[in-house]
C-alpha cells in the first residue's frame, strides 16, 4: 500500500515496519535475512535514535552467529558517530579514567542516592546507553578492557543524564570492574544492588532479563551461597522469553548448569535440565550456547562415569576435537584432569573464565 516514494515521504512508517520486520525474522531464526535487511537499513537510518536501534539487533544478530567480533565492529561504529572513538582494544589507562569519572560525577552522594535521579530525557544518551548495554557481551569475548570502559562509561553517562532501564544494567556489571579490577568490592555490591532495586521499585524493566541474568552472574555469588542463584535465573529465563531475548533466555539455561555444577547438584537432575536447555538453544540457533551448553553436558555424563574413560569425552554425543577451538580454556581442562586437578579445571570450563581461589 506504501508508494514508491515512501522513504522520502513516509520514512518514519517505512523504516519501523522494515525493522520490526528484521526483528521478527531474527526472533524466527531468519539470521541471514535479518543481516540483510539490517545492512540496508543502515544506510538509510536518518536519526542517532533509528540508528542505535539497528546497531542493537545487528548485534544481536551477530552474537547469536557466534561472531562477536562482528558485533564489536558494528558497535564501535555508531559510538563514533556520537563523538565516542574507541578501538576494538583500549588501554588500561582508558579504563582507570572513565572508572574515576564516575567517582568525580558522584560527588558526595552515596551510591543508593542514585536510585533518586530523574529519569534520562535525551534521546541521543538513552541510545548510546543501550548500544553500550548491547555491546557489553560481544566484549566480554573479545576484550577484558573493552567489557570494563563499555561498563563505566554507561554508568558515567547515567550519573550524567539520569536513569534509564539500561542503567539498571551497568550499575549491576559496574560490580564486574570495581571488585574484581579496582579492588572496591563492597562498592561493586552496591551498585549491583542499586541496579537491581531500580528494577524492582521504579518499574525499569526493559532490560530485566539481562538484569536478573547479571545479577546472579556477578553479585549474588559473593554475597550468598551459589544455590541462590537458581530463582533469579529462572526469572531471567521467563522474563527473556516474554520480551524475545532469545540470547539472554540462553545464557540463562548455560548458567543455571554452571550454577548446578559448581554447587555440587546431584548430576542425574543436572544433565535432565542441561538436556532441556540445549534443546532450547539449538531451536533458537545460538550456535555460541550450543556449544557450551554441548561441553556442560559432556563434563555432567564424564563425572556420571557414562563416557568410556574419566577424563574422555567423546560418547557418540561429543566430539573433541570440533568443540575444542570453541573452548579457549579447554587445554586447562585437559591437564587438569590429566593431573587430578579436576575442580579447578572443570571451573573454567563451566563458567568460561579463569579460576581463582576466593
Amino acid at each position: 500500500m506504501l508508494p514508491e516514494d515512501g522513504w522520502e515521504h513516509r520514512h518514519e512508517l517505512v523504516f519501523a515496519l522494515a525493522f520490526n520486520r528484521a526483528e521478527c525474522e531474527f526472533l524466527t531464526g531468519q539470521l541471514s535475512v535479518a543481516e540483510e535487511r539490517l545492512a540496508a537499513l543502515s544506510k538509510r537510518a536518518a536519526a542517532t535514535v533509528e540508528q542505535a536501534s539497528v546497531t542493537c539487533l545487528q548485534m544481536d544478530v551477530c552474537t547469536t552467529l557466534n561472531q562477536s567480533g562482528r558485533a564489536v565492529a558494528v558497535g564501535l561504529d555508531y559510538l563514533r558517530h556520537v563523538g565516542i572513538a574507541w578501538t576494538p582494544h583500549p588501554q588500561e589507562e582508558d579504563v582507570r579514567r572513565e572508572y574515576q569519572r564516575i567517582w568525580s560525577l558522584l560527588g558526595d552522594r552515596a551510591v543508593e542516592d542514585i536510585f533518586d535521579l530523574p529519569l534520562m530525557e535525551d534521546t541521543a544518551s538513552l541510545a548510546t546507553v543501550e548500544v553500550l548495554s548491547r555491546l557489553l557481551p560481544a566484549a566480554m569475548f573479545t576484550d577484558a578492557n573493552l567489557t570494563s570502559l563499555t561498563i563505566c562509561k554507561a554508568v558515567s553517562l547515567s550519573l550524567e543524564f539520569g536513569n534509564c532501564d539500561a542503567s539498571c544494567h551497568a550499575y549491576i556489571t559496574l560490580s564486574k570492574v570495581a571488585g574484581p579490577r579496582f579492588g572496591d568490592y563492597q562498592v561493586g555490591f552496591r551498585f549491583g544492588q542499586l541496579g537491581y532495586e531500580l528494577v524492582e521499585g521504579r518499574g525499569l524493566k526493559r532490560f530485566a532479563a539481562r538484569c536478573y541474568l547479571n545479577f546472579a552472574l556477578f553479585v549474588v555469588p559473593w554475597m550468598k551461597h551459589v544455590r541462590s542463584c537458581r530463582d533469579l535465573l529462572h526469572r531471567a529465563f521467563e522474563a527473556a522469553n516474554q520480551t524475545g531475548t532469545i540470547r539472554i533466555a540462553a545464557a540463562a539455561c548455560e548458567t543455571l548448569n554452571a550454577c548446578a555444577l559448581f554447587a555440587g547438584g546431584w548430576l542425574p537432575e543436572a544433565q535432565g535440565e542441561a538436556e532441556q536447555g540445549l534443546d532450547f538453544v539449538v531451536k533458537a540457533r545460538s550456535g555460541m550456547f550450543v556449544d557450551f551448553i554441548t561441553t556442560q553436558l559432556a563434563v555432567i555424563r564424564m563425572l556420571r562415569g557414562l563416557t568410556p574413560k574419566f577424563g574422555c569425552f567423546d560418547d557418540g554425543q561429543f566430539d573433541e576435537l570440533r568443540i575444542c577451538p570453541a573452548i579457549p580454556s579447554w587445554r586447562s581442562l585437559r591437564v587438569g584432569i590429566g593431573s587430578g586437578n579436576c575442580r579447578p579445571a572443570i571451573w573454567q570450563v563451566i563458567m568460561r573464565r579463569p579460576w581463582t581461589p576466593h
